[in-house]
């Protein structure tokens, strides 16, 4: 009997085929639901004279929504495995806040890629880094991540800052991510409409 083991290694998704013996396990073949949550960041300041837009920190109003965001999350056990983050001030911050707010210890993975990232850089960010868990949360920008919403809902999604769109993915890793009509929109929410 065969199965797969997944790690995560340095930051880098792999799997490898290891052989299970039957006395020591019992394996039952099932496709499990991935969970993919695409949040873009919290309300941030505008930028100062010479102040560079990758270092823009939270409002106050920023981080009040987190908090609400985090309450909702956490309602539908929502809670993410592991974040894949923008290298952003205003990205870092709404993840701190989140996994403060969750009490959670997930793992908080920081990319350049992610930065201003399009549809295309986003989802192989998602296959590469996505390790093994199950809800996998994708903290990053618009257009972007609008963008990727969209197609992956085939309908129009405009995520407002702190707002998410939840997705089931029926896929055993992350790293067989990619554009695919199996893949269904679960919920969108903003902080909004708490």
């Amino acid at each position: 009997m065969r199965c797969k083991e997944f790690y995560c290694d340095a930051g880098v998704a792999g799997s490898r085929s290891i052989e299970k013996s039957k006395h020591v396990t019992k394996h039952v073949e099932r496709i499990h639901m991935l969970r993919l949550i695409l949040m873009r960041h919290a309300e941030s300041e505008w930028s100062r004279s010479g102040q560079n837009d990758h270092e823009r920190s939270l409002t106050m109003q920023g981080h009040q929504d987190v908090l609400q965001m985090a309450t909702w999350l956490e309602g539908k056990s929502l809670i993410p495995g592991l974040i894949l983050c923008s290298s952003a001030r205003r990205t870092k911050e709404t993840a701190t806040d989140l996994m403060k707010a969750l009490g959670s210890s997930a793992m908080i993975s920081y990319t350049k890629q992610l930065y201003l990232a399009d549809p295309e850089a986003i989802q192989r960010t998602v296959r590469q880094d996505g390790c093994d868990v199950q809800n996998l949360m994708v903290l990053a920008h618009n257009p972007g991540l609008s963008y990727l919403a969209s197609i992956l809902s085939g309908q129009m999604i405009q995520l407002p800052t702190a707002g998410l769109v939840l997705f089931e993915v029926p896929f055993l890793d992350w790293g067989d991510f990619k554009l695919s009509d199996a893949i269904r929109m679960v919920e969108f929410m903003e902080p909004g409409e708490l």
